[in-house]
């Protein structure tokens, strides 16, 4: 059907939407065994999930059709920080600790985001432990901040010359370092705050439909349909409130 795989009522599995069809259905008091609004339930249910994503700044970096919060190994391109710290985009982070494989670094001054010719040859790969390593800060020996710390030394930005200067000069990183590793939630590890804002946001999709207005009154001789007035964030004001703490931030 128009969920990706086959629901396992009340877990979160590869492959999955952020909510399921009971869930919902329970969260908005519809009978279980009333079929009517499946088809848009399930609609709003993969809008609900692919705006939330995109809210919290979850970039895709797999190549396969699921939630960006699920468990995958990721591969992804980042400009280097001319400091100890790099925050991975996922989280949170497996490590060997977890029975997954560490985090594999390359750097790369003229990798450009893998696009260029030679980019991220096998002989500069940094060794985990040794060069780089991951600050894990959960009890099942995850990283929830996802910050991967440099060992003795910076995650470097691009060295450039430029004509009429006698040295080289430190530039923005350009792609410079490329990260494999294995992060995303799994059916035991999903916050509870994920099901819920995908809820909340269904329910007020569900009330914008089929006009593309919420509703404030309703008369019925001689029809008469009063609209809520729009307001800023009217989707996601309630529920930025739940997912603030899980958003990756831009500065």
């Amino acid at each position: 059907g128009l969920f990706r795989e086959t629901w396992v009522y009340g877990y979160f599995e590869v492959g999955m939407l952020l909510t399921t069809l009971p869930y919902l259905k329970t969260y908005l008091d519809i009978p279980q065994t009333d079929a009517t609004e499946d088809a848009k339930l399930s609609l709003l249910a993969e809008d609900a999930t692919s705006l939330i994503e995109e809210w919290l700044n979850r970039n895709r970096s797999t190549s396969v059709n699921f939630t960006n919060l699920a468990k995958a190994t990721r591969t992804e391109f980042y400009d280097g920080t001319n400091t100890h710290s790099l925050v991975l985009r996922h989280r949170p982070v497996w490590t060997a600790e977890t029975g997954d494989a560490d985090p594999l670094v390359r750097v790369h001054d003229g990798g450009y985001w893998g696009e260029a010719s030679g980019a991220f040859p096998a002989d500069n790969a940094l060794t985990y432990g040794e060069d780089c390593i991951l600050r894990v800060d959960q009890p099942d020996g995850t990283s929830r901040s996802a910050i991967l710390v440099r060992i003795g030394d910076f995650w470097p930005r691009n060295q450039v010359r430029r004509r009429g200067l006698l040295s080289p000069y430190v530039d923005d990183g350009r792609g410079n370092i490329r990260v494999i590793y294995v992060a995303g939630y799994t059916a035991d590890t999903i916050p509870a705050a994920f099901r819920l804002a995908a809820n909340l946001l269904v329910a007020r999709l569900r009330a914008f439909f089929p006009y593309g207005e919420r509703i404030s009154s309703e008369s019925y001789e001689e029809r008469s349909i009063a609209y809520d007035l729009p307001a800023r964030d009217k989707l996601f004001d309630l529920i930025k409130s739940v997912l603030w703490s899980y958003k990756n931030w831009k500065f």
